[in-house]
């Protein structure tokens, strides 16, 4: 009789851990793909940062452990026995080389809309309750109300874990869509694959502290449990029972108090499953439209007089002073980026799609999660956003359909040393593609420290109904508790002089200071004053509106100008008051 040996194997006595030579092999490469990343950060110099963002700014280390963790995944997902736990950890790494990135970079949280958002939580926070009349966030107040009391229960400042909502969100969505995925197939296979397409095609941008964040999590809760209701699967387990039912009614009106759109896109993917199944009983997308109409009868005293609530008209969300001709170099390049990945992502999905039509199953429910929220695009453009907000929602199922067309196929799988060539190429390519689309606009998505100091002194020192005007609509206001005492026109840029074709396009000429004392004079405030920023003129530059230095320029006319008075400097950051009355 012939004894085999065994595996080589690590063996805790203490605990019976046993670590098998792959897992080592595995443990090996994800810790050099950390190591590298770490290393990457460390060397990354931010003043290279320009049209193609922050990866012009990385360096090679970087993407080194990027294309490690790829080849390491797709060899990871073909082999015979699947090992969740080596599995986990490429997703998790894989994660925070993307999202925690830019933790780590900055020293304030990414995106000037950020703060806006906790600029809700602290005043709800320190008032104990909304004013519905204030703006629209007011009046879908849930995530703030979370968010304030995390803030009172930990006595933490938000804009202290803001800057790890990306990584918290990422692997929440990752968590609940998995949960829903699975409502749709039993092969570990495919939902690891379709798991690893989904990091890698996300570039959208979304999940920063923010009610879409949440909602998207929510909304993914509630897929998984419509799914498996609708009997999606042809192995699927029992339809689920009441305490899930509840805990999907939960989640809907915690999705529904929290967030403009996500309730629609929603509800109609929902409806999409109800007709496509016939097991969901029509009542269900009924009543939780129902719900949705009654929120926003309660919002209308706001809505009404702020907000269209039907706009299909095509919108672009780039902002007033955006002139092509002058972007820097590169920055086009971001958004054929983003346009390629979705293009991959539908064109992968397309071929999952007929594969697994062509193996006898019926897809079409599926499709329908796909295909239900585009409906909301005919009635709400959501100010152009609301395309990138349908294929977010879209992306879990278009990734399912994905893994179908590039998961290493049974045969490949028996040959343990073959390169799963299709994964590889699938993921290296999306991997790219990603780099861009989700880098490419960090010039103006990085918030500088001198931006978040200049707004916070401004709106704790300025007196009640002051106004401010942006030297161009990239600026972190609103974020303390008395945002609502100042005076906002109309959009939260609103005035910007990027938006007055007279100020943008090239350098300040002295002779413009008569031209903006004169706008500024005609604004609906007592005091009204001028903020000058380094994200203002990132932003400018980046979209072509001024030439670089050309706030520098202003800054350096304001100052010798007795009409304007400076009130703040600190860094590059400053704010100008335009004296009452004019020059004295």
């Amino acid at each position: 009789m012939t004894v085999l040996p065994r595996p080589l194997t690590l063996r805790s006595a203490e605990r019976g851990l046993v670590i098998s030579p792959t897992q080592l092999r595995h443990g090996a490469v994800i810790t050099a793909a950390l190591a590298l990343w770490l290393t990457a950060v460390a060397g990354t110099d931010l003043s290279r940062v320009a049209g193609m963002g922050l990866v012009q700014a990385l360096p090679p280390t970087y993407f080194a452990a990027v294309g490690l963790l790829v080849l390491g995944f797709a060899f990871a997902v073909s082999r015979p026995s699947l090992d969740s736990r080596i599995l986990w950890l490429y997703v998790i790494a894989l994660i925070l080389v993307i999202h925690a990135t830019t933790v780590l970079l900055y020293d304030e949280p990414r995106y000037a809309w950020t703060y806006k958002h906790l600029g809700v939580i602290n005043s709800i926070a320190a008032h104990g309750d909304v004013n519905r009349t204030l703006d629209i966030y007011a009046n879908w107040s849930g995530f703030f109300a979370l968010g304030a009391w995390i803030k009172s229960l930990s006595g933490v400042d938000p804009i202290t874990w803001a800057a790890w909502a990306q990584v918290f969100f990422n692997i929440t969505w990752v968590l609940a869509g998995r949960f829903a995925l699975r409502g749709a197939t039993s092969d570990a296979r495919i939902l690891w694959v379709a798991t690893w397409l989904f990091v890698l095609a996300n570039w959208i941008g979304q999940d920063y502290l923010a009610p879409q964040a949440l909602g998207m999590t929510l909304s993914l809760v509630v897929l998984g449990i419509a799914v498996r209701y609708a009997r999606v699967r042809a192995d699927a387990p029992v339809t689920p029972g009441r305490p899930a039912l509840i805990i999907a009614g939960f989640c809907w009106i915690a999705i529904v108090v929290s967030h403009q759109l996500t309730p629609i896109l929603l509800g109609l993917a929902i409806l999409g499953l109800t007709l496509a199944t016939r097991r969901i009983p029509l009542w269900v997308p009924v009543a939780m439209g129902v719900t949705e109409v009654m929120w926003i009868a309660a919002a209308w005293p706001y809505l009404s007089q702020h907000i269209a609530l039907f706009d299909s008209t095509p919108q672009s969300a780039r902002p007033e002073g955006f002139d092509a001709k002058n972007l820097l170099p590169g920055t086009k390049n971001v958004a054929y980026s983003a346009r390629a990945s979705v293009a991959v992502m539908a064109g992968l999905a397309f071929a999952g799609f007929l594969h697994r039509m062509r193996a006898g199953r019926s897809e079409w429910a599926l499709a329908a999660l796909v295909i239900g929220p585009v409906l909301a695009l005919g009635g709400q453009s959501y100010g152009g956003e609301g395309v990138f907000r349908v294929y977010l929602l879209a992306l879990p199922w278009l990734a399912l359909f994905a893994a179908a067309a590039v998961v290493p196929r049974p045969s490949a799988i028996r040959r343990r040393h073959r390169v799963p060539w299709r994964l590889v190429l699938a993921s290296g390519l999306m991997a790219a593609l990603l780099m861009p689309a989700y880098f490419g606009l960090e010039l103006v998505n990085r918030v500088t420290r001198d931006d978040v100091q200049a707004a916070t002194w401004w709106e704790e020192h300025a007196p009640a109904g002051s106004l401010l005007t942006y030297a161009a609509p990239n600026f972190p206001n609103r974020l303390t508790a008395r945002y609502g005492e100042m005076v906002t026109p109309a959009a939260s840029y609103s005035p910007n002089l990027t938006d007055e074709p007279a100020f943008r396009g090239r350098m300040p000429r002295t002779s413009d200071l008569v031209n903006l004392q004169a706008f500024m004079s005609k604004l609906p405030a007592k005091h009204v004053y001028l903020v000058l920023s380094p994200s203002e003129a990132n932003a400018a530059r980046m979209i072509g509106a001024l030439p670089d230095g050309a706030l520098d320029r202003l800054d350096q006319l304001l100052a010798r100008d007795p009409a304007f008075e400076l009130v703040y400097r600190r860094g590059r950051a400053s704010i100008y008051e335009l004296r009452q009355g004019g020059t004295p």
